[in-house]
């Protein structure tokens, strides 16, 4: 009987010995207790999902009922520290309203993890991989650079990534592009970019949903003599960024869009350099001789209507409405998306859009290049009047006016067609051999057709278009060729030739040229 009771108290014991081994789990910690800083006080979390995936990306999930949980300390061995580190799963970048440090947490083995300089923290339960997933998607980090004269000798020009802005970053809401901002483009599609320097991104396969930005850290920087020698050196005035990375070879931009070394500077000058967030290190990208994105003040405020002394209209004066949307510095022959409305509610919409409001800027930051517009048309009985905005500007004699309005979109639109992007005004007819005349590009107004029904009969001889990317065939008036087969929404061939050209096309198809 005694020796029952010891094999009981033995199993007893072994069995409490075994629960209770870990003693440093069995306090429980919360966010605010692991990371001094309050959950609500979080402003925003970046994703991402693993050591072989470059790309961060705007985490839209309920990152407080994943992180708002308990935590205990794990006795993590070194090595399984550095697992954590090396094979996580997801890694999560919060940044918090009233601070610029962010902090750091990695998901491994359904667990998530919080590094302090001093002891490792574990989630006490295990998480769920599903609250993390992306939706269907896609997602584009890139980041803002400028290039000082190699693509454009003496003039600045701002990257992503290396390839030129394919889209207009006023319609994101993006009035200012630093260097080292990153871009978080959420889109659908295919991003295709020409391997060329600069390159090129496809825009006509890519549809942006949104895009958001992590805007750059300005410090400020003093140019001061080194120590030593009678050379100019770089010094931040916050000692904490003593050990920094220049990137950008030391040249810095100046509103003009001019630039110059900074060595190139007086002695104790003041500069700003732009320090991407997320890098981990301390990179400086770019310096300015201003400090970006700094508020205007006593700006003077008027619409587009008075910018571009538009006469006052009435919706009944409005017979039809257009928009347009381009890109600029994309290859020519990419498309051009238009649509056109007899709907009262997108006429009013047009009208509205004069009432909103513009400043002038004095400054070059509409010098852009690359980037996208939007080209907005009213017509009336006998006028058509014109509203372009380049890269949120609207340019009118030498002047430049600050967009801060919204785009608009049709909601109802009669025709949606396509254009050709092209950097000459013009395209040449010929028929056979023969020139015929030269008739604009703006006329050609088109959308892919796979099947269509002849109704003009056959024309007779060979009919091109030549364009400065490629010739048109034309297999009828309104049916052409180039890669795909399209069909003109607008005028025929033979109507614009008659339109801009003393010729004229007889029953059979043949121009004939009419004596003046």
């Amino acid at each position: 009987m005694l020796k029952k009771l010891k094999s009981l108290f033995l199993l007893i014991l072994v069995v409490f010995g075994l629960t209770s081994c870990n003693p440093l789990q069995s306090n429980k910690y919360s966010f605010k207790d692991i990371t001094n800083k309050e959950i609500n006080d979080v402003s925003q979390v970046l994703i991402n999902e693993g050591p072989m995936q470059s790309a961060q990306f705007l985490f839209e999930g309920d990152y407080k009922k994943i992180l708002d949980v308990d935590y205990v300390l794990s006795n993590m061995s070194y090595n399984d520290v550095r697992k954590i580190k090396e094979e996580y799963r997801f890694w999560l970048y919060l940044t918090f309203d009233n601070t610029n440090e962010g902090i750091n947490f990695y998901v491994l083995d359904h667990k998530l993890y919080y590094l302090t300089d001093e002891v490792l923290y574990e989630s006490k339960d295990k998480v769920s991989y599903k609250d993390f997933m992306p939706n269907d998607f896609q997602i584009l980090n890139v980041t803002v650079m400028h290039d000082y004269g190699m693509y454009i000798s003496g003039k600045v020009t701002t990257l992503l990534n290396g390839n030129l802005i394919w889209f207009n970053p006023s319609e994101y809401g993006i009035h200012e592009l630093v260097a080292g901002d990153e871009l978080i483009i959420k889109y659908t599609g295919k991003y295709e970019v020409q391997e060329t320097y600069p390159g090129r991104v496809n825009a006509d396969k890519m549809d942006i949903q949104s895009i958001d930005v992590i805007e750059a850290d300005i410090v400020e920087f003093s140019v001061l003599t080194i120590p030593g020698s009678n050379e100019l050196g770089l010094v931040p005035i916050d000692s904490k960024y003593n050990n920094y990375l220049l990137l950008n070879e030391g040249y810095v931009l100046s509103q003009d869009e001019t630039f110059k070394k900074y060595d190139q500077y007086p002695e104790k000058t003041i500069l700003y350099a732009s320090l991407p967030k997320t890098t981990g290190s301390i990179r400086v990208d770019g310096l300015y001789d201003y400090k970006p994105r700094e508020t205007i003040s006593s700006t003077e405020y008027t619409d587009i209507r008075n910018a571009l002394n538009l006469p006052e209209l009435s919706i009944n004066d409005v017979v039809e409405v257009r928009y347009e949307r381009g890109y600029i510095g994309v290859a020519p022959g990419s498309l051009i998306n238009i649509a056109y409305s007899f709907d009262m509610e997108d006429k009013y919409m047009v009208l509205n859009l004069l009432e909103m409001p513009v400043y002038e800027d004095t400054t070059n930051n509409w010098q852009v290049t690359g980037g996208g517009y939007t080209l907005y048309s009213i017509f009336t009985n006998d006028q058509r009047y014109d509203i372009k905005i380049t890269n949120g500007y609207i340019s009118i004699h030498q002047k430049h006016y600050k967009f801060i309005g919204e785009y608009i979109s049709f909601k109802y639109p009669r025709l949606e067609t396509n254009g050709f992007i092209s950097y000459q005004e013009t395209v040449e007819v010929w028929w056979n051999d023969t020139f015929i005349c030269e008739i604009p590009t703006n006329e050609l107004e088109f959308k892919q057709t796979d099947f269509y029904v002849s109704t003009e009969g056959d024309i007779v001889g060979n009919w091109v278009v030549k364009t400065g990317f490629g010739d048109l065939h034309f297999l009828e008036p309104k049916i052409f060729e180039h890669s795909n087969t399209y069909e003109l929404t607008g005028l025929s061939l033979f109507e614009l030739v008659e339109k801009y050209s003393n010729w004229q096309i007889s029953q059979n198809g043949q121009p004939v040229q009419v004596e003046e």
